[in-house]
């Protein structure tokens, strides 16, 4: 996700002076992503890419709670975002060469659990745009992990292989990743009690995914299929932010992200007959979120 997905709760630079806010808030998370590998280098018979592990669309409820404080003239806020109990669609299509499709199944995704954890730290810098904005530079690191489990195999356009019945698990992925980096955030006040903040950032990190292909019992034990990406990450986000109180404030905000990423895959990782090929990983994001922020 996400985060996949969205971490609410952003608090703005030009948010009243507090000893540290406290925000917990609630949203959705949407992603869509996708896994492949060439194993053509192998066998000249098999395409490239030569099979795609997608998820079309995942769409979990969230939980986020954060804090925010001061530290040397830096904002400092962590955040952590709790999601699940969602899911969507999984679709594994396998080729030979020259795209030729041989194998394409669908089943039925699960988004078991998942976390995501952010840091964000403003520096002690401000520069005008025009006449209303300013702009801030941060650094960023976050941390995600999720579990998702598909169950069920329906025939698309052809298959190998039967179908399986719509309760039995066939497919578990534990995916995995970090990612540091940084931003600039644009904010400007739309009146004397409410604001907005423009987010972009980019990232350089790592995404991760075991897979145990729960059926194949030729690639040994799970997770018999390893998944290793590097990844560059770009993001961004809007924050609308209203002063209720004093003391609290209402926090909308959406945000979007792509990542990309180029690594390798490890079939039957435990096995004697363990073989790596080329591989790559891409997801898009979104997600939008409604919290209360506390200033203490």
């Amino acid at each position: 996700m996400i985060r996949a997905g969205v971490l609410a709760g952003l608090v703005f630079a030009a948010a009243p002076a507090a000893a540290f806010d406290i925000h917990v808030g609630t949203g959705v998370a949407v992603q869509s992503f996708a896994l492949w590998h060439d194993a053509s280098g192998a066998l000249a018979t098999l395409g490239n890419p030569t099979s795609v592990l997608e998820y079309p669309t995942l769409v979990s409820p969230t939980l986020t709670v954060g804090v925010e404080g001061d530290r040397d003239g830096w904002a400092i806020a962590g955040e952590a975002t709790v999601f699940g109990l969602g899911g969507g669609a999984f679709r594994d299509r396998d080729y030979y060469a020259g795209a030729v499709l041989f194998s394409d199944t669908s089943s039925d995704a699960r988004q078991d659990y998942g976390l995501t954890g952010r840091v964000t730290a403003l520096a002690p810098l401000q520069y005008a745009l025009g006449e209303r904005w300013s702009a801030t530079p941060f650094l960023r690191g976050q941390v995600e992990v999720q579990r998702i489990t598909s169950y069920g195999l329906r025939c698309n356009a052809v298959c190998l292989g039967g179908t399986r019945p719509d309760d039995l698990a066939v497919l578990q992925q534990l995916a995995y990743g970090a990612g540091i980096g940084g931003g600039l955030r644009a904010e400007t006040a739309l009146g004397p009690d409410d604001g907005i903040a423009l987010d972009v950032a980019a990232l350089l990190g790592g995404f991760f995914v075991d897979d145990s292909h729960l059926l194949r019992n030729d690639l040994g034990p799970t997770p018999n299929i390893l998944y290793r990406n590097a990844t560059l990450s770009l993001d961004a986000g809007v924050t609308y932010r209203k002063q209720l109180t004093e003391a609290l404030a209402l926090t909308v905000n959406t945000e979007a992200g792509l990542d990309l990423g180029v690594g390798i895959a490890t079939f039957a990782p435990a096995t004697a007959s363990a073989s790596t090929h080329p591989g790559g990983f891409q997801r898009l994001r979104f997600g939008a979120g409604l919290g209360l922020t506390g200033q203490f």
